[in-house]
């Protein structure tokens, strides 16, 4: 094999002297290094070649490159339309290792006539970002693997696209994926593993989409989203990640998503609407869902349940909407409302929470301490058919149903009242 100053490689290095700095290695990592004779574009004959750079400097726009399987050591730059498929022999794979500093491991850039797809690619050990995607490329990255990278595994950045079906981004010391400024990512069956910060950190003007993802076992967050961003997360699974999932982006969609064992499982602020349908939130170490400042939930079914203290804290000023929704179980309180938020509650069940169903940071409910508050609940409280038992009927909430006691009677007659 040839490194990046044109010198031989003496295998019998591998593993001792020649190893990069990091000692993690990726889940794909062949279990032998493939000495490669050649780089083919489709249909040509075999033959010795330099460098996969080579290949990609020579190809005409639209060319298809086929690697053989075997571990490259070089940095890539896609600024052209192609396709790049890597091979596989056996248990073999092709791995890409960027060796430069501060550089991806893989670099697109292009006009938004540029069209870049990865297939079968493993990119690990990179001393910069695994793949880095800007200008207005469009870039389709379908079964690649990006492990252990000092930046983020996947960057989007500038108009970008990036469509990724069937890849893992993991053990990144920064994001899995970091999508910013006007970019766009859409990921399919993807999943966004035990990296140091976030699984996924979106800061975008425009619309991210995740589908039956997993994003597990990261050290911060999750997924954080901020700016513009409008993004739509649907049977995402968010599990032991260490913060839980804050959001200030515009508008959030989560459909039949699963947020568990993190610290807080949704933390809203801001200006930003949270749509949940037919989530679970559950098993966090605090709260399973918080709003502060400006921002809006609106919960259509699903359950929040099991969390070590509150199911849902309301401090925000937005106007908050849950419909048939279950909120049970949690160590503390079902549903807490402080400040001036708008509270609409139809036909919920909050069942068995510990110290209560419903509480209001209200005097009669905290004390002289409550009146003097800036947190003392004034907004509104609106809703029927709701179901909140008190402690000595079935499912009843430990300590209590509510606290004015009055909501109870008006949140769960079946007419439409409001608690003056």
């Amino acid at each position: 094999m040839i490194d990046e100053t044109g010198n031989a490689i003496d295998h019998s290095m591998e593993g001792s002297a020649m190893r990069p700095k990091h000692e993690r290695r990726s889940r794909w990592r062949a279990l032998g290094l493939a000495v490669f004779t050649c780089i083919c574009l489709a249909g040509c004959s075999k033959g010795p070649a330099v460098s996969i750079q080579s290949l990609i400097d020579e190809a005409d726009p639209g060319a298809t490159i086929e690697v053989p399987a075997g571990t490259y050591r070089e940095n890539l730059s896609i600024a052209k339309t192609l396709t790049l498929i890597g091979l596989t022999d056996g248990d073999d794979a092709v791995e890409i290792v960027g060796t430069e500093a501060n550089t991806p491991a893989i670099a697109i850039d292009g006009d938004v006539d540029t069209m870049v797809e990865l297939r079968g690619i493993v990119v690990t050990r990179s001393y910069g970002a695994g793949i880095d995607v800007t200008g207005d490329a469009t870039a389709t990255l379908l079964s690649v693997n990006v492990d252990d990278t000092v930046a983020s595994g996947l960057n989007v950045r500038s108009d970008a696209q990036v469509h990724a079906v069937d890849s893992t981004f993991s053990n990144s010391d920064r994001n899995g994926a970091t999508v910013s400024g006007d970019a766009q990512l859409t990921a399919e069956q993807c999943d966004f593993l035990s990296n140091a910060a976030a699984g996924l950190g979106i800061v975008t003007t425009r619309s991210v989409l995740l589908d039956a993802c997993n994003v597990r076992d990261n050290g911060e967050n999750g997924i954080t989203v901020g700016g513009a961003t409008h993004a739509t997360f649907r049977s995402v699974r968010l599990e032991d990640n260490g913060g839980g999932e804050p959001t200030s982006a515009n508008f959030v969609t989560l459909a039949t998503a699963i947020i568990s064992q993190a610290g807080t499982g949704l933390w809203i602020r801001d200006e930003a609407t949270v749509l949940l349908e037919d989530c679970l939130v559950r098993t966090s170490a605090t709260t399973g869902i918080i709003a502060f400042e400006d921002s809006s939930v609106i919960l259509r079914g699903g359950e929040v349940s099991y969390n070590g203290e509150v199911g849902l804290q309301l401090l925000s000023n937005g106007a908050h909407v849950m419909e048939d929704a279950i909120i049970s179980d949690n160590s503390g309180m079902g549903i807490f409302l402080a400040g001036t938020p708008s509270v609409r509650l139809d036909r919920c069940s909050l069942l068995r929470n510990g110290w209560g169903g419903l509480v209001l940071y209200a005097g009669s409910c905290y004390g002289y301490e409550a009146t003097q508050s800036p947190y003392l609940f004034r907004g509104a409280l609106t809703g029927s058919g709701n179901v909140i038992p008190g402690p000595d009927e079935a499912d009843g909430n430990v300590d209590l149903d509510c606290c004015p006691a009055s909501r109870c009677r008006t949140l769960t007659q079946l007419g439409d009242e409001e608690d003056p």
